[in-house]
């Protein structure tokens, strides 16, 4: 591994470690690392959206998001039961979605035109 990207992970785990340290209890830091997960991934021409929801009993639940479309785009998962998010808690795994927009895996959850 090369020594930036050693620096790099260090300072990712620190800033995740003040994050924790911080935060005045789980659901505050689901939304500080909302936010951190979307500035770090943003590019400046390529926006990144983050949202956290947690499997409940009944129904999951949306926690936190880094932004109004965020948690739009959640919720839209949320009541149609497809996406990444739902697939993802199905499937117990990570679903990648590079382009919700244009991703055909999940039509329901897709904005209208």
């Amino acid at each position: 591994m090369e020594t930036d990207e050693l620096w790099l992970r260090g300072v990712i785990a620190e800033e995740l470690q003040d994050l924790l340290l911080e935060s005045a209890d789980v659901a505050d830091f689901l939304q500080e690392l909302s936010w951190y997960a979307s500035d770090i991934f943003s590019g400046p021409e390529h926006p990144v959206l983050c949202s956290v929801t947690v499997v409940r009993p009944k129904k999951p639940a949306l926690v936190a998001a880094s932004g109004p479309e965020a948690f739009a785009m959640d919720q839209v998962q949320i009541d149609t039961g497809e996406g990444p998010c739902p697939a993802a808690i199905r499937e117990h795994r990570t679903v990648y979605a590079r382009d919700l927009g244009r991703d055909g895996r999940w039509p329901r959850s897709q904005r209208p035109p």
